[in-house]
């Protein structure tokens, strides 16, 4: 019993006292080896680069063929086919599909198929000249949500242009002109003298 306390407190002993240790002194421990995982490149962004000349000439094609397919979308009897082609066109901001959407806002049949173009045109940053024309003209249309969706467009528009003083002036000239039409909606015209208001400059109350 004696022998047996003795050893738990040389074991003891060694364990406490400072620079001891089990293992004998010609035996090196193994080093820890670091298991932080270092991701590729590729994962971190450093991967990242710009498409080469001609990925984005592939992509052009590709762009200008899914117009394409979209035109002949909207020569379909199905009025469900044609509101989808107006909705494909406006995913690409080119000026073939942007006067495409224009031709279907002013000549399609059917009211709601005129109204997802004018919706669609919407979706696109700078309108040109004529594409302003036909929404100008669109605000007679007989089907007064049509009426309604392109003078959302071209409201949204305008403002858009504010940066460009010489086109936000030209365009708010055109949309009085609208505002005093016969041939436009009542209702049409009510808003128009609205947001026409809206853009009059702030008077001082300071003489």
């Amino acid at each position: 019993m004696q022998i047996y306390l003795s050893v738990i407190t040389t074991i003891v002993l060694i364990a406490v006292v400072p620079g001891c240790s089990l293992v004998p002194s010609n035996i090196q421990e193994a080093p820890i080896k670091d298991t932080f995982y270092q991701p590729p490149a590729e994962l971190l962004g450093h991967g990242a680069r710009l498409p080469t000349a001609e990925e984005l000439a592939q992509e052009k094609i590709f762009d200008s063929h899914q117009i394409d397919l979209a035109i002949d979308k909207l020569k379909s009897v199905d009025v469900s086919e044609r509101i989808a082609a107006t909705e494909t066109l406006n995913a690409y901001q080119l000026p073939k599909a942007e006067q495409q959407l224009g031709y279907v806002l002013l000549h399609d049949n059917n009211a709601l198929v005129r109204q997802s173009a004018a919706q669609s045109l919407g979706l696109f940053k700078n309108l040109s000249d004529r594409t302003l024309g036909v929404l100008l003209k669109s605000l007679s249309d007989n089907d007064q949500k049509t009426c309604r969706e392109s003078l959302n467009t071209l409201l949204s528009n305008t403002l858009r242009t504010s940066d460009n003083q010489d086109k936000f002036q030209k365009i708010l000239g055109q949309l009085r002109k609208k505002a005093n039409s016969r041939h436009v909606h009542h209702d049409i015209r009510v808003s128009l003298k609205a947001f026409l208001k809206d853009q009059e400059p702030v008077k001082s109350v300071f003489h």
